[in-house]
C-alpha cells in the first residue's frame, strides 16, 4: 500500500481518462523503486456541491484534496529527504492538477508495516527477492521466509560476535552509554541489561550492572579482566546462532526492538574520559625511519633505544574520535634546508602514524609500580590510532625535551575498543634484541607481541607494497591544480613522504609534443602518441605490485571540451616500479577505443587460466556520451583487446533519463550547446568476489547489471551474440557512479539522489542503503582496503559547470569518507581495482 484518496470538487477529473492518466503517473512512481504496481490504490472521492468546505467557505475554484497513506515504504526522518519527496509529489501533480488551474493540498501519513496484509498475507519487505517475485507477477504469490530474512536472523548469522565495545548513542537516546558491535548493528548494553539479559550470566551481579547506564567505559574498564572475560563470553553465547538462551534476544522481538539498532543510525563517541595519554616511540622500524628523517640513516636510532621503552606525556585533551574535524597546526620550522632562523607558518608536512592504542582499566599506587609479570591484566582493550605529527615543527621544537606542539594538537582514535582478550589469538614472538634487558624488563614468555597486520589506504592514489605512492591529476588540471596549460607540467606523480614529488616515470613521458597534457588542440601531425601520457584517467598496482595508467588519449581544452583521441592515444601502460621503465605498452586500436570513446573504469583479474598467455585480463568500461559504449576485455600477455556490448542498451544511457541531486534537475551542459539530458554510458565496474561476474552500470541509467566474466574473455565469431543474451539485470539502482566489491561478495555504489551509498546482495537479490548522510555529495573512486574500510571520494560532480547550469558550486577542500564494511567484510584478494579520478 500506498493509498491516495483523491477528494476533489465536481469540476475536476470529470472523466475516467483524466483519472487514468494521473493513476498511471502515481504508479509509476512507486514501481520506479520496486513496488509492485497492484500495491497502489488510488480513490478518486468526488465532493457533491455543498459538501467540501474550506474554513467556513465553499471553495470557488476547483480544489483538489489529497490524503497519502505509506506503509510499504517509509521515509527517512531527514528534512531535506521530506523536501525532497515533496518536490517529487509536486512534480507528479503538476500537469494533473497545478497546470489546470486548480487549487490543492496534500499530506502524506505513514503506517507501520506490521498492520498491513493483502489477503491475509504478510507482503515481504521492500526490495528483497520474494517482492521481486510479486513485482514480476503483479500479484501476491506464495513466497519462502528465506527470501525475507527478519532482522534477528541476519544478526545471529552474522560473522562478527561481540568483540567491539564503543560508547553510542541514537536520536531517541541521546545520553551516551555502552554498547557492543554485531555485524552491522550495535547492541545497547543498558536497554539489555534492564531487561535482564545478563540473568543467566553466572558471576556477573547487579552492581556490575550500573556499569552500563554511564556515558563512557571507564567504570566497566575498572571492573577488571575477570568481569570483561565473563561479559564478553556471556554476549558471545547469546548472539551464537544455535544460542543456549534463545529467549534472551534471538526470540525477544520486543528487546531486539528497544537494545538493537543499525550502526548507522547511532553516534559513535570517544569510549573514555580520559586522564592521562603516554605516547610510545614502539617499533624498530618506525624509530629508524623517524630517526632518519630528522638525523640522517647514520645516527637514525639513540643509544638507549634498545634499553628501555622511549616514551612522552601527550596532550589527553586533544585525543579525539574518528571523523572529529583537525585544524592544520601553526609553529615554528625552518624555511629551507640549511635555514638557521625559524619562521612562524602553518605546517607544511603534516603526516599521519598509524599505531595502536591502549586502554588501561585501572590504575597502580603512587610509587607502586607494576611488574612486567602483572602488566596484562591492567590491559582493557585496544583502538586503532592516528598520532598526527607535523613534521616541519616536530625537527626544530623536539631538540633536547622532545616534541610538543608539533604531537598535541590532535590523536585520533577509533570509537570502538578491541578488548584484550579477543587478541590473544595474535600473540607471537617479537623481534630479536640482542641487547641484555635490565631485570625488571624482562618477561618470561617468548610471545609478547601481537601480530596485527594494519595498513593505511588512501583513495585518489595506489600505493605499492613497498609503499611507494602514485596519484593522477584530473583531467583540466595541471599538477598545480590550474588550468593554465604550460609545458612541464604532469599529470602522473610519484608522491614522497617530505611532501614533495616527481613526473612519473618521467618528466617527458608526462609532456607531449603540441601542448601540455590537458590543455592542447589538435595534436601535431606525425607525433607518436604511444609513447606520451595525454588525457589520464586511472593509475593502479595490480596484485604483482606493477603500475598500470589507463590513458583515454582525450584532451581538455580551456572551455572544456574534450578533443578526440588520436592514434596511440587511448592505452594501458604496465611500469616495472624496480627499474620505473615501460615494460609494456598496450594501444587499443581504433576499432576497439574509437576517437571518441572516453576510457574510464578499469579491473584486473591476474588468474593465469584465464588466457592462454596466462597473464590475466583487465576489463575497462567505455563510458563515451558521444560514441558508441561498451566492454573493453585486454589480455594483458598478447596486448589484444576486443569489445562486448557495443551499441547496446545495457550500456547505454537513458536518452530520457532525469535524476535530481539536492532538488536540482540533472542535465549535461556543454559550451555552447543547450542543456540535454544526462547521457553517460556504462561507467562503474566491479568484479565478483569470486571473478565469475562482472558488474556493471551506467550513470545514466537506474539498473545494475551482470555478465558472466567467461563470456567477455571468448573473442570469437559468435561471441557477441552470446555476451548480449548473458546480461543479466541484477536490480535497480539510483544514480550511481564507482563501484567496489568485498569478501561478502556485496557490489557498492553511489546512491546521489538520496546522498547515500547502496550495496547490492547476489545472494537475495536486494539492493539496500548502506550509508546515508548530508555530506555525501556523488561518491565516487569507492576503494575497500584490508583494514575491513570501504573509502570513496566525495567529488561533487553534480555540482561542476558540465552539470549544474552555469555555475560550479563545488566546494573545496574535497571529502574523502571511509565506512567500516558490514558484516566482517574485506579487500578481495587475487585482483586489482583501481583508483580513478574523473572528469567530463
Amino acid at each position: 500500500m500506498p493509498l491516495w484518496l483523491v477528494y476533489h470538487t465536481p469540476d475536476t477529473f470529470v472523466d475516467v481518462e483524466s483519472r487514468r492518466a494521473f493513476v498511471k503517473d502515481i504508479t509509476a512512481m512507486y514501481t520506479s523503486i520496486g513496488l509492485p504496481a497492484f500495491y497502489v490504490i488510488v480513490n478518486f472521492l468526488p465532493m457533491s456541491a455543498g459538501s467540501m468546505w474550506k474554513g467556513n467557505e465553499i471553495p470557488e475554484k476547483p480544489f483538489v484534496r489529497l490524503s497519502m497513506d505509506h506503509i510499504a515504504v517509509h521515509l527517512e526522518n531527514d528534512v531535506d529527504n521530506y523536501r525532497a519527496t515533496c518536490d517529487a509529489l509536486e512534480k507528479l501533480m503538476k500537469p494533473h492538477i497545478a497546470d489546470k488551474g486548480y487549487d490543492y493540498e496534500y499530506h502524506v501519513d505513514e503506517t507501520e508495516r506490521e498492520l498491513w496484509r493483502i489477503n491475509g498475507v504478510i507482503p515481504p519487505p521492500w526490495g528483497s527477492k520474494a517482492e521481486k517475485k510479486w513485482f514480476e507477477a503483479n500479484a501476491v504469490v506464495p513466497y519462502e521466509l528465506e527470501d525475507g530474512e527478519s532482522v534477528s536472523q541476519k544478526l545471529h548469522n552474522s560473522k562478527e560476535k561481540a568483540k567491539r565495545l564503543a560508547a553510542e548513542a541514537n536520536k531517541d537516546k541521546p545520553l551516551h552509554r555502552p554498547a557492543v558491535a554485531i555485524g552491522d548493528h550495535v547492541l545497547d548494553l543498558d536497554e539489555f541489561a534492564k531487561a535482564g539479559g545478563f540473568r543467566k550470566a553466572s558471576g556477573v551481579s547487579p552492581e556490575h550492572l550500573t556499569v552500563f547506564s554511564q556515558p563512557t567505559l571507564n567504570s566497566f574498564a575498572e571492573l577488571g579482566r575477570p568481569i570483561h572475560r565473563i561479559v564478553r563470553s556471556y554476549l558471545q553465547e547469546v548472539l551464537q546462532e544455535n544460542t543456549p538462551h534463545p529467549y534472551i534476544l534471538k526470540d525477544n522481538q520486543a528487546l531486539q526492538k528497544t537494545a538493537l539498532r543499525p550502526v548507522s543510525e547511532v553516534t559513535l563517541h570517544l569510549p573514555f574520559a580520559i586522564g592521562d595519554y603516554t605516547d610510545f616511540f614502539a617499533g624498530r622500524n618506525h624509530a629508524h625511519n623517524v630517526g632518519t628523517l630528522f638525523r640522517g640513516a647514520a645516527n637514525a636510532m639513540q643509544p638507549n633505544y634498545n634499553h628501555l621503552p622511549v616514551a612522552y606525556h601527550g596532550r589527553a585533551s586533544s585525543v579525539v574520535v574518528s571523523g572529529t574535524p583537525l585544524r592544520r597546526p601553526w609553529g615554528q620550522a625552518l624555511p629551507a634546508p640549511g635555514a638557521t632562523e625559524p619562521v612562524f607558518r602553518p605546517c607544511a608536512r603534516l603526516d599521519i602514524e598509524l599505531e595502536m592504542g591502549m586502554f588501561i582499566c585501572r590504575p597502580n599506587g603512587l610509587g607502586n609500580p607494576v611488574s612486567v609479570k602483572d602488566a596484562d591484566e591492567f590491559i582493557f582493550g585496544y583502538v586503532l590510532m592516528n598520532d598526527w605529527s607535523a613534521r616541519d615543527i616536530q625537527q626544530w621544537e623536539y631538540v633536547p625535551l622532545g616534541p610538543f606542539n608539533a604531537k598535541n594538537f590532535g590523536t585520533t582514535i577509533s570509537p570502538w575498543v578491541v578488548l584484550a582478550d579477543a587478541l590473544e589469538p595474535f600473540r607471537t614472538k617479537g623481534l630479536e634484541n640482542n641487547v641484555q634487558l635490565q631485570n625488571y624488563l624482562r618477561e618470561d614468555r617468548t610471545e609478547n607481541v601481537l601480530d596485527i597486520k594494519l595498513e593505511v589506504s588512501l583513495s585518489g592514489i595506489t600505493v605499492s607494497s613497498t609503499g611507494r605512492k602514485f596519484s593522477n591529476y584530473p583531467g583540466g588540471l595541471d599538477s598545480n591544480n590550474t588550468n593554465n596549460g604550460n609545458n612541464g607540467k604532469y599529470t602522473v606523480a610519484e608522491l614522497f613522504d617530505d611532501n614533495t614529488e616527481r613526473p612519473y616515470p618521467s618528466a617527458d613521458f608526462n609532456n607531449p609534443p603540441g601542448g601540455s597534457i590537458n590543455f592542447t588542440t589538435v595534436p601535431p601531425t606525425g607525433a607518436n602518441y604511444e609513447n606520451y601520457l595525454i588525457g589520464v584517467q586511472s593509475v593502479v598496482i595490480d596484485s604483482a605490485d606493477r603500475l598500470w595508467i589507463l590513458d583515454t588519449g582525450r584532451v581538455l581544452t580551456a572551455d572544456g571540451v574534450l578533443v578526440p583521441a588520436s592514434v596511440g592515444g587511448p592505452k594501458l601502460i604496465g611500469i616495472d616500479l624496480n627499474t620505473n621503465s615501460v615494460i609494456k605498452t598496450i594501444v587499443f586500436p581504433d576499432t576497439v577505443a574509437y576517437p571518441v570513446s572516453y576510457l574510464n573504469d578499469v579491473r584486473f583479474d591476474l588468474s593465469p587460466s584465464l588466457t592462454s598467455s596466462g597473464q590475466g585480463v583487465a576489463y575497462i568500461t567505455d563510458s563515451s556520451s558521444e560514441g558508441r559504449t561498451g566492454l573493453i576485455t585486454v589480455d594483458l600477455g598478447s596486448g589484444e583487446s576486443w569489445r562486448h556490448l557495443g551499441g547496446s542498451p545495457y550500456v547505454q544511457g537513458d536518452r530520457q533519463f532525469l535524476a535530481f541531486i539536492w532538488g536540482q534537475a540533472l542535465y549535461a551542459n556543454q559550451p555552447g550547446s543547450p542543456a540535454a539530458f544526462v547521457t553517460f554510458g556504462v561507467d562503474g565496474i566491479a568484479l565478483g568476489a569470486d571473478g565469475k561476474d562482472l558488474y556493471f552500470g551506467g550513470v545514466g541509467n537506474r539498473y545494475l547489471y551482470s555478465i558472466p566474466t567467461q563470456r567477455l574473455l571468448d573473442n570469437g565469431p559468435t561471441s557477441e551474440a552470446r555476451a548480449q543474451a548473458s546480461v543479466v539485470t541484477a536490480s535497480q539502482k539510483g544514480l550511481a557512479d564507482g563501484f567496489e566489491t568485498d569478501t561478502n561478495g556485496f557490489i557498492y555504489h553511489g546512491n546521489f539522489e538520496q546522498n547515500a551509498v547502496n550495496f547490492f546482495n547476489p545472494a537475495n537479490g536486494t539492493d539496500q542503503v548502506f550509508l546515508r548522510d548530508p555530506r555525501i555529495n556523488w561518491a565516487d573512486t569507492f576503494s575497500v582496503a584490508t583494514d575491513g574500510y570501504i573509502y570513496f571520494t566525495n567529488n561533487q560532480l553534480g555540482f561542476g559547470p558540465q552539470i549544474y547550469p552555469g555555475t560550479d558550486r563545488r566546494q573545496r577542500p574535497f571529502s574523502l569518507f571511509r565506512a567500516k564494511l558490514p558484516n566482517g567484510g574485506a579487500k578481495v584478494g587475487g585482483s586489482s581495482n583501481s583508483t580513478n579520478s574523473r572528469s567530463r
